[in-house]
């Protein structure tokens, strides 16, 4: 694991595991956090590829095993998130056959949704 997703690995908070595949969690990115160096260093935001990063990060958690992204989908980002803002994810894992599976996750803070995605992920 690298360390970007070692770091965000520690921000996850309520981690849930649902019965029908939904996996939810909450985070949250510190003022010191990697992804933000030179990313607009007066007014941090997170940079997608790290909520990218989070989908694989939180599937690894919740599933125990080591998850590689193969395509991505669909990206659709709604606003910014910024440095101690709540962030919820909310996880559907879909169509799985023997090379890959679909996920879709929807981001969401205070009641609004931040990004939505669609990925497509192995597992090893």
């Amino acid at each position: 694991m690298s360390i970007l997703s070692r770091e965000i690995k520690s921000y996850f908070r309520q981690v849930l595991c649902q019965e029908d595949g939904k996996i939810t969690a909450q985070v949250s990115f510190p003022e010191n956090f990697t992804g933000f160096k030179g990313h607009f260093p007066s007014n941090p935001v997170v940079p997608g590829v790290c909520l990218v990063t989070c989908i694989l990060v939180l599937l690894e958690l919740a599933l125990k095993r080591k998850v590689r992204l193969k395509t991505i989908v669909l990206v659709k980002f709604l606003s910014i998130v910024r440095s101690e803002q709540e962030v919820v994810l909310e996880l559907r894992r879909g169509d799985q056959d023997a090379a890959c599976e679909q996920v879709k996750v929807l981001f969401r803070s205070a009641d609004k949704k931040v990004a939505e995605m669609t990925i497509e992920v192995t597992y090893e």
